[in-house]
């Protein structure tokens, strides 16, 4: 069993992202000067090749997914920190925005995931593909 297996996931989870927050709002302070990043660690990127981004999350007050992560976000960029690798891909927030909505025209791209009581709905990208795309404005 995992240690992301039980009832405490939720808050192992936040404060694993959190650690990437800090690590993340450092290197900003230094380099931009910016202060809105939304900032995600993804643990299983390095095995899967893939980062999840999200669309919606459930919602246990209106008993459906409602739009959230990139959908909903008000950030001028957008951080996802490797696992522990130290490695971070930054993202302006609208440039990701446009890459995952390609992806989800997808259907073999989205992902349901997460445990009750916070399942999320979103898109995985390969780190190859983000890096490719980020570029151009086109997913074919």
């Amino acid at each position: 069993m995992s240690v992301l297996d039980g009832p405490q996931s939720f808050d192992i989870c936040l404060d694993y992202g959190k650690d990437g927050e800090h690590y993340v709002d450092s290197l900003l302070a230094h380099l931009w000067g910016c202060e809105s990043c939304e900032v995600k660690t993804d643990r299983r990127c390095l095995e899967t090749g893939n980062i999840f981004i999200e669309y919606e999350a459930w919602s246990n007050r209106t008993a459906r997914y409602e739009p959230s992560g990139i959908a909903t976000s008000t950030a001028h960029l957008w951080a996802f920190v490797l696992s522990d690798t130290g490695v971070v891909f930054i993202f302006p927030t609208e440039k990701l925005r446009w890459l995952a909505r390609m992806a989800w025209r997808d259907e073999g791209r989205r992902r349901e995931q997460g445990l009750p009581p916070n399942p999320t709905r979103g898109v995985v990208i390969s780190l190859a593909q983000l890096v490719q795309k980020s570029g151009e404005m086109s997913w074919e």
